[in-house]
């Protein structure tokens, strides 16, 4: 269905201040940067923000292939990995050099750029994608609001010291992907703008055929992006054909062919990922030690539930609708939901565009009730109630994110004192390993290690750092000075563990027995770094 002049207007300047609001909380954090301390430049999840930006910082280095900077040991590379911040690195050599002083904060201007040039372009492809199901310029923005910055009641877990779906699992909704990592909204935007380009090749469209293969080259970058997306693609369009099959009793050969060209371009890319997280050891490791359970069933069910309930009687309609496309909507909705319970290490995952087909849904089920026979009442009253419950979730969720930095929490930011400790060791290292020496240190210096020096952490990050349940543990005792002189020794010198230095922080004490096999190289106020004899 077409979309007018107007129509893109009204919803680029809603993207634009969309994307402005979700800057709010960015900006009172600089604001309230302590003095002796940088920001981040995160406001949430800060662990794997360091670690995109150290692989945006990997591309600058020169580097294509992606290594593991979170862990010591030496591993393969690996080609066609998280191109998505290490394209934009190569980018930036074009201009500066890993010996900018400013280097951190313009990798910083560069990813919330991306973060917020690729949320803009995903709410015009959501309202693109909304318009061929709902013809109501009204009813399109509406949803289109729902699926961009809406969610559910899962605000009411907070009482239980629960935390919403809505906060922390950007794949079951929109507004947190586009609040935080770019990477995230980079494979949605290609993703829902793959299955406009299909939906644009079939008998109904005027699109040809050739859409297909479009839609098939935009999954591509869907799959370089995010590789287990193309798994959950495979299984809505799989049920989509298996609904389409059962309701019309034929085989949807058209269908069948049109999916088989988008989909079987993406199939080399997707074999290529399932080879490469099975035969490189070290990325098998870091996929098994990410953990994503989903989260009980009623937690969902208070998230999803506004939407469910209101989608429930557009169902009926969009099963008897003889345009194949809207058993899409039920197709996703349905394949979504189950997902996220399969056996697998990142369930919750896989609920990626779930709430894409949910939110048309919702939105078509209450046009049909104002459409009914219901009283003027009801009718007037059904879309607030839609919108009352799918958005205060996600607006109190940005007050609190706002709230949150003006308290300046420390986790948030890092002592300048530290920052020029890395960059001396960073100019300073000698070890001559291709990607500098290996450091022992604290997590959480260890996170951001890898972003402000072309170093290894020993330990820094949950899933990227091998074995790291057991590393921080030792780390955590070691620069407490809980460790025995035995174990002390073993840690710095066992030949498997590949230190090269170790990073002594403010209020950190080293163990006794270790002071022989270690020489100062530098010290930066109470920060001091040796080196490893």
């Amino acid at each position: 269905m077409r979309v007018t002049p107007d129509e893109w207007v009204r919803v680029t300047i809603f993207a634009v201040v969309v994307m402005a609001l979700t800057c709010v909380p960015y900006a009172l954090a600089v604001v309230n940067t302590p003095n002796g301390w940088q920001y981040s430049g995160f406001v949430l999840a800060s662990d794997d923000s360091f670690s995109y930006v150290g692989k945006m910082r990997q591309g600058l280095e020169g580097y294509w292939s992606f290594h593991i900077f979170y862990t010591a040991e030496p591993h393969e590379a690996a080609p066609l990995t998280l191109l998505a911040y290490i394209a934009p690195g190569q980018f930036m050599r074009l201009y500066t050099g890993t010996d900018n002083p400013a280097l951190f904060n313009q990798m910083l201007w560069l990813f919330h750029g991306m973060r917020v040039v690729l949320g803009v372009l995903q709410i015009l492809v959501v309202y693109r994608l909304v318009a061929v199901f709902i013809e109501q310029a009204g009813a399109r923005f509406m949803a289109t609001l729902i699926i961009t910055v809406g969610g559910g009641l899962g605000i009411l877990l907070l009482p239980f010291n629960e935390t919403p779906p809505e906060w922390f699992i950007p794949e079951a909704f929109s507004f947190l992907g586009m609040l935080t990592l770019p990477h995230l909204v980079l494979g949605r935007l290609t993703l829902l703008a793959g299955v406009v380009l299909l939906l644009n090749s079939g008998p109904r469209s005027d699109g040809p055929l050739r859409h297909a293969v479009f839609a098939g080259a935009m999954w591509v970058l869907t799959g370089l992006t995010v590789p287990f997306y193309l798994a959950v693609l495979y299984v809505v369009l799989g049920v989509w054909g298996i609904l389409l099959w059962v309701r019309n009793r034929a085989f949807p050969m058209p269908l069948f062919i049109r999916a088989v060209i988008a989909g079987g371009i993406t199939l080399p890319v997707f074999f290529y990922y399932v080879w490469l997280f099975s035969a490189n050891s070290a990325m098998a490791q870091w996929s098994s030690q990410n953990l994503l359970p989903a989260p009980p069933v009623w937690h969902y069910a208070l998230s999803y539930g506004p939407v469910v309930l209101a989608g429930a009687f557009a169902v009926r309609s969009a099963w008897r609708n003889p345009d194949e496309r809207y058993l899409l909507l039920l197709a996703w909705s349905f394949a979504g939901l189950m997902l996220v319970y399969l056996p697998i290490n990142v369930q919750r995952r896989l609920g990626e565009g779930v709430f894409v087909a949910l939110g048309i849904l919702a939105v078509m089920g209450v046009s049909r009730l104002m459409q009914s026979d219901s009283g003027e009442l009801r009718r007037r009253w059904l879309r607030p109630a839609l919108l009352v419950t799918t958005l205060p979730t996600m607006l109190f969720l940005l007050v609190v994110t706002s709230l949150g930095v003006m308290a300046a929490p420390r986790d948030l930011y890092t002592e300048t004192s530290t920052i020029e400790a890395l960059q001396w060791l960073d100019e300073n290292d000698v070890s001559g390993e291709e990607r500098g020496a290996a450091v022992l240190s604290r997590f959480s210096v260890g996170t951001r290690l890898p972003v402000y020096a072309a170093l290894r952490s020993y330990v820094g990050h949950g899933p990227e750092t091998l074995n790291s349940g057991e590393k921080k543990t030792l780390a955590e005792a070691f620069f407490d000075g809980a460790l025995s002189a035995d174990e002390a020794t073993a840690l710095v010198t066992d030949p498997e563990n590949y230190i090269d230095y170790v990073f002594v922080g403010v209020g950190d004490v080293l163990p006794d027995g270790v002071d022989d096999l270690l020489t100062e190289v530098h010290r930066e106020g109470e920060i001091v770094i040796y080196a490893v004899e």
